[in-house]
């Protein structure tokens, strides 16, 4: 089941897209995926199984990098299965009030365990 969903946008550009799935035999693990455009135009995706706390690790990663980018986006929205999408200006990624506004999300929806009704 999808847990969490990253929009990374960019005008003009396909979005960046970052899908953080339960692995149903292995309640630790969270599958992350990424889809993205090649300098090609080509999607390309990868994936890979982290633990829990890696995957939000790794959305902390992202959101620091994201706000020292030389090509910086332009917004991130983060849709998760437990509350409503919120988008987030990139140009303001940086600020402690969005950084721990995006971890109040992340981490409670990655350490959930949801079922499917």
């Amino acid at each position: 089941m999808r847990l969490l969903k990253i929009h990374v946008i960019t005008r003009g550009n396909p979005d960046d897209v970052i899908t953080f799935s339960s692995v149903p035999r292995f309640r630790d693990l969270v599958n992350i995926t990424t889809s993205f455009e090649s300098d090609e135009g080509e999607i390309l995706e990868r994936s890979v199984a982290v633990s829990r706390v890696a995957a939000a690790e790794y959305v902390t990663t992202l959101v620091n990098s994201l706000s020292v980018d030389s090509d910086p986006v332009g917004h991130l929205q983060i849709t998760s299965c437990i509350f409503p999408a919120i988008m987030y200006d990139a140009a303001r990624l940086s600020e402690w009030e969005v950084k721990n506004s995006i971890q109040e999300i992340v981490y409670p929806t990655l350490m959930s365990t949801v079922q499917a009704e």
